[in-house]
């Protein structure tokens, strides 16, 4: 059995073991990378284009997919068609000096922090919600839940949040702060 690339969404039947690619997300990242590399850039490792698609949900009959590395909310259709639904922005905080030293120069401040959504669910009035985990330094309370509707802007519903809420998100729904 080979091992398809990385990025991609793979099916299988019951019982075999041929995967059967279904979407390529590093692929689709490479060609429009919707977040335009936003983020702290190559000079500190950060590549412009990254995928990792890390959490998907039944949706409108097909699925809604979060990539952690490329900060968005992607619809995959039946038909293997991908598509952007939102582009989580970057947070901007003021590095400590021991950041600044750990980093070393040149670096940026503040720096941009990767949104890094790693959950979503269908809250119970149709809309997607989507818990991030935020990137380096990692600060504790900066994560966020977003609300979103296809065609429109994605709202901010909590912040200041400790860490990714997957497992409350998908236990007890979403709720507004």
């Amino acid at each position: 059995m080979s091992v398809p690339p990385a990025g991609e969404l793979i099916t299988t039947r019951s019982g075999r073991a041929s995967p059967k690619p279904v979407a390529d997300f590093a692929l689709f990242e490479a060609a429009h990378n919707p977040d335009r590399g936003a983020g702290p850039g190559a000079k500190h490792g950060e590549p412009s284009i990254d995928s990792d698609p890390y959490d998907f949900v039944a949706y409108r009959g097909g699925f809604a997919v979060v990539d952690a590395a490329a900060n968005d909310l992607l619809w995959l259709r039946r038909s293997g068609r991908i598509s952007v639904l939102a582009v989580f922005p970057v947070q901007h905080e003021q590095l400590s000096a021991a950041q600044k030293r750990w980093l070393g120069p040149p670096h940026r401040n503040p720096w941009p922090v990767h949104s890094v959504p790693r959950s979503v669910v269908v809250g119970p009035d149709g809309a997607l919600y989507v818990g991030e985990l935020t990137g380096w330094p990692y600060d504790v309370g900066r994560a966020r839940v977003w609300r979103v509707v296809p065609g429109k802007e994605a709202d901010r519903v909590r912040d200041r949040i400790h860490d990714d809420l997957s497992p409350c998100l998908r236990r007890q729904g979403p709720a507004r702060a």
